[in-house]
């Protein structure tokens, strides 16, 4: 029989690491300890299992100061009051990095090896998700007419994420999309999605939302929402603060970050487009470029 989701604060606390990852981010966090696939989210099942105690200090390590990125209050008020770290995590059955479920206030984080930039990214994608949910409800994912009106005239988005992602393994390659009022084409496949990948974009690499009008409004819209769960969200001084750390972080890193899996063999993932190239391609560009 499947067991729902357990956790276990303690597994954290008696980590020595664990004290650098700062109290508020501390005190939602968990550790799955057993396997789990009973919790059920529009009627679909989350499963996933226990995790090694070295990924799950790595993963936290790369989330604690993006979580410190937002005011203290944000992420509660956005509806999230738990993030379960666990390996191999489902969601229907579909391998997922990130699985926000909504009426238990949970972000369940799969937490095995993959790039710093992905990890990062995907905390705040499904961060808005939340505060998606928490302000319109059912309506987030396609019925938000005023998201809506920000686009092409004409335009319709797909058929949700899920689809997307099994059917298109570079749909999240920025630039992929065919109009440059989406960042990539997995922002096509539904308002919430796009919503999702624009606030991302936002938190990790602002600058992409200057190559073209739609985006830039599509930012300051989801900036006036934010706003509306929190005022703090609007304060100038809050977004000059993560646009120095952006530039700082740029200054200090390559696009391509170096990814090894566990057979030795290396990857690259580039923290801009989202592309992943193996290393005799990666070299071969370097020495082209």
């Amino acid at each position: 029989e499947a067991l729902p989701a357990s956790g276990s604060r303690e597994r954290l606390m008696a980590l020595p690491e664990f004290a650098a990852i700062g109290v508020d981010f501390e005190e939602i966090c968990e550790v799955c300890t057993r396997p789990f696939g009973s919790e059920m989210v529009s009627f679909k099942t989350i499963s996933g299992a226990e995790p090694a105690l070295e990924d799950v200090l790595r993963a936290m390590a790369q989330i604690a100061p993006e979580f410190a990125r937002y005011p203290a209050s944000f992420p509660s008020r956005a509806g999230l009051a738990r993030i379960i770290f666990c390996s191999r995590l489902h969601y229907d059955g579909q391998r997922r990095g990130h699985v926000p479920s909504f009426h238990s206030s949970t972000m369940y984080i799969d937490c095995q090896p993959q790039p710093r930039r992905r990890l990062v990214s995907s905390f705040h994608h499904e961060l808005w998700h939340f505060a998606d949910y928490m302000m319109l409800g059912r309506d987030y994912e396609f019925a938000d007419a005023e998201w809506h009106a920000l686009n092409p005239s004409g335009f319709s988005y797909e058929k949700g994420g899920a689809i997307m992602r099994s059917e298109d393994a570079t749909s999240g390659y920025m630039g992929s999309a065919k109009c440059d009022a989406f960042l990539n084409r997995y922002s096509t496949a539904s308002a919430a999605e796009d919503k999702a990948e624009v606030w991302a974009a936002l938190l990790t690499d602002m600058h992409l939302l200057d190559s073209s009008v739609t985006l830039g409004r599509k930012r300051e819209m989801l900036k006036i929402r934010a706003a509306t769960l929190l005022e703090a969200m609007q304060q100038p001084e809050l977004w000059e603060g993560v646009r120095r750390a952006q530039l700082i972080a740029r200054g200090e890193e390559n696009d391509w970050e170096q990814f090894t899996l566990e057979s030795g063999r290396h990857w690259y993932f580039n923290r801009v487009t989202h592309e992943k190239r193996y290393f005799y391609i990666y070299f071969k560009l370097r020495l082209t470029y």
